[in-house]
């Protein structure tokens, strides 16, 4: 063989290893997208039992992999960390962020990096999940940990 055909057979190499790798991390994408959506239905299919998931619409609350969702809050209190930026919820509010994130991203937000609980994963995703809710709420944090149970979250 000449040097141009190694050439030539160590780009095509190189090029199908390429986009090997660049399926394998879009399937991971696409994977977490679809966990997202069925955890962010799954959310929704609890309006019955929770009053404070009244206005909750898969639709409007899910933003790829993060589900941001208030019902009956104030105004952040101010001061540092996500806390001070958080709405405190009324007595029969809620706030509630659920993400699925990847640990490697530079785009981490300071919610994540700021746990007081051992990390959660589903799949290759890292799962930040934090409920906020008023006095008088049935708590929601115990249904959204079976959901993602349900939908494969390794503690």
């Amino acid at each position: 063989m000449n040097k141009i055909t190694i050439c030539i057979s160590i780009f095509i190499g190189l090029l199908l290893f390429s986009a090997g790798v660049y399926a394998k991390m879009h399937q991971k994408t696409e994977d977490g997208e679809v966990v997202c959506a069925q955890i962010s239905k799954d959310i929704e299919a609890l309006k019955p039992d929770f009053p404070q998931l009244k206005d909750f619409q898969d639709s409007t609350a899910r933003r790829d992999c993060t589900i941001d969702y208030t019902y009956h809050v104030g105004k952040p209190t101010g001061g540092a960390g996500w806390r001070g930026a958080t709405p405190k919820p009324d007595p029969d509010g809620v706030w509630l962020h659920l993400e699925l994130w990847d640990e490697n991203s530079p785009n981490v937000s300071q919610l994540n990096l700021q746990r007081v609980e051992p990390p959660m994963y589903i799949g290759s995703h890292q799962v930040t999940l934090v409920v906020l809710e008023g006095e008088n709420t049935k708590s929601l944090y115990e249904s959204i940990q079976k959901i993602l149970l349900r939908n494969g979250l390794k503690e």
